[in-house]
């Protein structure tokens, strides 16, 4: 059964915490105060949807061109950026392989600056085309 949209918001601000709020990594709470606009009700540590969350986190903020490349070519030189690859890859596979979540679909359209709205990539095709360049050898995705 799906969580009521409280239950995943609960639960989505849990996971978010437990991988991204290492101090020694960007920090989500860092980047979302970046994301804030007077629309905010103060909830969108957890209310922004994952594949938006995938690109503002790469980019560490919001993006200012929908339709640009940018996220590709965060992507292409990840390994020089201050995130925890594992950290990244275990929370994405959480959410996609949760048959409790409700928001399944935000794996289902194409991620911000990741080209134009007719190409734009969606996240687990993003995910399996930078596991080698991003994560040791030894990781395995579920």
């Amino acid at each position: 059964m799906l969580r009521t949209y409280d239950e995943e918001m609960i639960y989505r601000t849990e996971q978010r915490r437990r991988y991204f709020e290492n101090p020694k990594y960007r920090k989500w709470s860092d980047v979302v105060t970046k994301c804030l606009d007077e629309a905010s009700d103060g909830n969108d540590y957890a209310e922004i949807r994952d594949d938006v969350f995938f690109s503002y986190y790469l980019a560490d903020g919001p993006l200012d061109e929908y339709d640009s490349t940018i996220v590709l070519e965060l992507l292409d030189v990840g390994r020089t950026l201050p995130i925890d690859w594992f950290a990244f890859y275990s929370y994405f596979e959480e959410r996609m392989n949760d048959p409790h979540n409700r928001y399944f679909g935000d794996f289902t359209t194409g991620c911000y600056g990741t080209g134009t709205s007719l190409n734009s990539k969606w996240v687990p095709h993003l995910l399996d085309n930078y596991r080698e360049k991003l994560l040791p050898a030894s990781y395995d995705m579920i």
